[in-house]
C-alpha cells in the first residue's frame, strides 16, 4: 500500500465529498457531507486527486433538448442501423448483467476504474427491482441485436423517504409505492458506451431516448457523475445544454 484514496463507499459509484453545490438536497445513491468534512481531510494531509462533475435539466427551468440533436439522433440510428429499448422487467437480472458487462467494457480506461461482477449486478437488479421504471433504463442495440451501450435513471425517492423520516413502518412502505409513480425527479445513474462506438454520438442518442422516455414538464433529471477531465462527455453536455450543478472531490494521501 502505497496511498490511501477516498472517500468511497463499498455501495458503487458513491464516491468523493461535496465541495461544491451544497444545494439542493442530495439524490438516490449519492453521498452528502457539509462543507467542513473538506477541511478535515485537507487537514490530516490528504489533496485532491480527482472531482467529479454534476449536472442537471429541468423542463420547470425551460430545459429542452436543443433541436438539432433530434436532428443528429435520426441520423445516428439509420447510420449505424441502431436503435434504443427499454428495460425488459421480465428479464430485469439478465438486462442488468448485460449492462454491467457494457459498463466494464465502456469505462476499463476510465480513473478509478474497478470491474463489477455479474453477481453484483444480480444484486444491484434485486435491490432496484421494487423502485426501477423500467423506462428509465435505456438500452442502445444494433438492429440484428447486438447490445452496444446503455443510460440508466433512477427515482429520486430521497424526496419520499425524507417525508416518512426514513421510515418504512408501519405504513411507510405504502406511501413509498404510492409515492413512486408520480416521482418526476431522476438521477441519471450510469452511461456507457462500448469503445468501438465511442466518439459516433451512441451516448447523445441515449440521453435523448431517456429524455423521450421521462418528459413531463415538471421532469428534472440530475446526472451525476462525470470525471472533470473527460472532455467528451463534458462537451457533449454542454452541447446539449444542461447546468453544472455541483462537484465532489476525491482525496489521496501517500503513506
Amino acid at each position: 500500500m502505497k496511498a490511501m484514496r477516498g472517500p468511497w463507499s463499498f455501495a458503487s459509484q458513491e464516491w468523493g465529498l461535496v465541495c461544491e453545490g451544497y444545494e439542493p438536497s442530495p439524490v438516490i445513491m449519492a453521498p452528502y457531507n457539509p462543507p467542513w468534512y473538506n477541511d478535515q481531510l485537507a487537514g490530516f494531509g490528504l489533496k485532491k486527486i480527482k472531482d467529479l462533475l454534476v449536472y442537471y435539466a429541468d423542463a420547470r427551468e425551460g430545459y429542452a433538448v436543443p433541436e438539432r440533436y433530434l436532428t443528429l439522433t435520426e441520423k445516428v440510428k439509420k447510420r449505424y442501423h441502431v436503435h434504443t429499448r427499454s428495460i425488459d422487467m421480465k428479464n430485469l437480472e439478465r438486462d442488468v448483467v448485460t449492462i454491467v458487462q457494457l459498463a466494464n467494457q465502456s469505462i476499463a480506461d476510465n480513473w478509478g476504474f474497478y470491474p463489477v461482477t455479474d453477481e453484483e449486478g444480480r444484486a444491484m437488479a434485486r435491490d432496484l427491482k421494487q423502485i426501477v421504471n423500467p423506462k428509465a433504463v435505456v438500452i442502445a442495440e444494433e438492429d440484428n441485436g447486438r447490445l452496444i451501450g446503455f443510460a440508466m435513471s433512477l427515482p429520486d425517492i430521497n424526496i419520499l423517504l425524507k417525508k416518512m423520516h426514513g421510515s418504512l413502518l408501519p405504513f411507510g412502505w405504502l406511501k413509498l409505492l404510492a409515492g413512486l409513480p408520480k416521482l418526476s425527479q431522476y438521477r441519471m445513474w450510469a452511461l456507457g458506451v462500448i469503445p468501438e462506438y465511442q466518439g459516433r454520438a451512441i451516448d447523445t442518442l441515449l440521453y435523448r431516448a431517456t429524455y423521450d422516455a421521462l418528459y413531463s414538464d415538471r421532469i428534472r433529471l440530475e446526472i451525476n457523475y462525470v470525471l472533470e477531465d473527460n472532455d467528451r462527455m463534458n462537451n457533449a453536455l454542454a452541447r446539449l445544454g444542461v447546468k453544472p450543478l455541483r462537484r465532489y472531490r476525491v482525496y489521496e494521501k501517500v503513506i
